[in-house]
């Protein structure tokens, strides 16, 4: 039963730092899809045809 708790404990404590780490990339995702956005552009007008593709792949991800 001691076992158990223990293992309990220290996955309880590794789901709350996955909790937050998941709520900091959450509050960043605006910024992250932002700069995609601005790569796949810069990718679009310079490569042309391989920069759409790569700008979907950016998207689509």
């Amino acid at each position: 039963m001691l076992r158990s708790m223990g293992t309990w404990s220290i996955l309880r404590r590794s789901l709350g730092a996955w909790e937050s780490l998941v709520a900091e990339i959450d509050g960043h995702m605006e910024y992250i899809a932002e700069f995609a956005w601005s790569v796949g552009n810069v990718l679009r007008w310079s490569l042309g045809a391989w920069g759409k593709l790569v700008m979907w792949l950016l998207l689509t991800i």
